[in-house]
């Protein structure tokens, strides 16, 4: 994950992450069900999704405890 990336996360509003967190786990749904139709153009993409998840659940976590 980019650096610039990574700082407009920690930016976001705790609903802002739970799109994001949607969005991205929606995407590797679809992405794990078309590897089985189409071959993939970025073999990589899946553990980017992963990673992006992570980091997303994280920081909503981090929200949550420093909010309470």
């Amino acid at each position: 994950m980019k650096k610039k990336e990574m700082t407009s996360l920690k930016a976001m509003t705790a609903q802002e992450l739970g799109k994001v967190l949607a969005d991205a786990k929606t995407a590797l749904a679809i992405g794990a069900m078309n590897r089985y139709t189409q071959p993939p153009k970025n073999v990589h993409e899946g553990t980017a999704l992963h990673r992006k998840i992570a980091v997303v659940s994280t920081l909503l976590r981090q929200k949550e405890l420093t909010n309470e």
